[in-house]
C-alpha cells in the first residue's frame, strides 16, 4: 500500500496477471472517472455453466453494480439467467484514496480472507458506489478475454491461436506484443532417410528441431526437439522440451525441461478411448525415473 500511495495518483488500476486479453484501459477509466463510482469493475458476458469460476455481477439500466457474487454455483443462480452472465474480468479501476481506506479496513479484520474478490469487493457493492464497464471490442460485440487458471483452459487458449482467423492476432502490427527475445536460430523441420518432417498448423518458437516428425494442430515453444517417427497433435509443448523417437502425444501439456522417453503413447485416440477429451499435464514432479509407464497415468 505504501507503493501504491507513493506514486501520488488519484486512481488506481488493479489487473489480474493469469488472463489473456488486449484493452485499451482508457475508456475504462474514463466512465470511472465521469460515473464518480468509488471502483469500476471490467466485465464479459459468460455462459450460466461457466459461473463458478467467477465473480458474477447484478447490474441495473445506469450500469451500477448492485450485486457480486464469488463462483457461484450454476444452480445458485436465478431461473432468469438462461443466456449469459456477466463476470468480473479482475480488471479494476479504484480511486486511490478509496482504496487505501478500503484496504486498511480489511486489514485490520481478522475474520477476512483478504481478497479482492470475497471480501474488497462484495463489502464496496453493499456500502458504496461500483460501476460496471462492459468491455467490447471496436465492433461493439464482447471483447476477447480468457480466464487460464485451468488446464483445460489454459490448453484451449492456446488452440485458439490456430484457427484460420484467431480471436487474438499474435501477427497484428497495430497491437504487437513485447515478450523476452531470446536470441535464437530459426525453427528447423528436418528428414531422414525414413521419416519425413511434416508441420500443419501449428506454431514454432525460435529453436525447434523437428527430426522427421508429424506436428499437427499444436504449439512449441522455445528449444524443442522432437525425434523421428514422433507424432504430436493438439499439444502445447513449453520450452526445452525434448520428445523421443517414435511418440505419440495427444492433447497434452507438457512442462518445461521434460524429457520424454522413446515410444511414449499419451492420450492418443485409441489408445485410452474413454479419455481421449481429456487435456493431460506432463510434469517431471510427477515422472522422475519411472519412464514410460508412468507418462501414461499422468492426467
Amino acid at each position: 500500500l505504501d507503493l501504491v500511495l507513493a506514486q501520488r495518483t488519484r486512481y488506481t488500476l488493479v489487473l489480474a496477471g493469469d488472463h489473456i486479453y488486449k484493452m485499451d484501459y482508457r475508456p475504462l477509466i474514463e466512465q470511472h472517472v465521469q460515473s464518480g463510482a468509488d471502483v469500476t469493475l471490467g466485465c464479459v458476458p459468460v455462459c450460466p455453466q461457466e459461473a463458478g469460476s467467477f465473480g458474477v455481477l447484478g447490474v441495473d439500466t445506469q450500469q451500477r453494480v448492485r450485486s457480486f457474487i464469488e463462483k457461484p454455483p450454476p444452480e445458485s443462480l436465478p431461473a432468469s439467467t438462461q443466456r449469459n452472465v456477466l463476470a468480473s474480468m479482475g480488471v479494476y479501476v479504484f480511486t486511490t484514496e478509496y482504496l487505501a481506506e478500503r484496504l486498511r479496513q480489511d486489514a485490520s479484520n481478522a475474520d477476512s480472507a483478504h481478497d479482492f474478490g470475497r471480501n474488497i469487493l462484495p463489502v464496496a457493492v453493499r456500502e458504496d458506489r461500483v460501476g460496471a464497464y462492459a468491455f467490447s471490442d471496436a465492433r461493439g460485440a464482447p471483447g476477447y478475454w480468457r480466464d487460464v487458471g485451468t488446464l483445460d483452459a489454459y490448453w484451449q487458449a492456446h488452440m485458439e491461436l490456430l484457427v484460420a482467423a484467431p480471436p487474438i492476432d499474435l501477427f497484428d502490427p497495430n497491437w504487437p506484443i513485447f515478450t523476452l527475445a531470446e536470441p535464437l536460430p530459426p525453427a528447423r523441420v528436418m528428414v531422414d532417410s525414413a521419416h519425413e518432417g511434416c508441420v500443419a498448423n501449428s506454431l514454432l518458437g525460435g529453436g525447434v528441431i523437428v527430426r522427421g516428425a508429424r506436428i499437427r494442430n499444436s504449439v512449441l515453444s522455445a528449444n524443442v526437439q522432437v525425434g523421428a517417427g514422433s507424432s504430436v497433435e493438439e499439444a502445447v509443448i513449453l520450452p526445452g522440451v525434448r520428445i523421443g523417437s517414435n511418440c505419440r502425444l495427444h492433447r497434452v501439456i507438457v512442462d518445461s525441461g521434460m524429457h520424454i522417453p522413446d515410444g511414449t503413447i499419451v492420450g492418443h485416440p485409441g489408445e485410452q478411448a474413454q479419455d481421449e477429451r481429456r487435456v493431460r499435464l506432463l510434469v517431471p514432479q510427477l515422472v522422475g525415473d519411472r519412464g514410460a509407464d508412468a507418462l501414461r497415468s499422468v492426467a
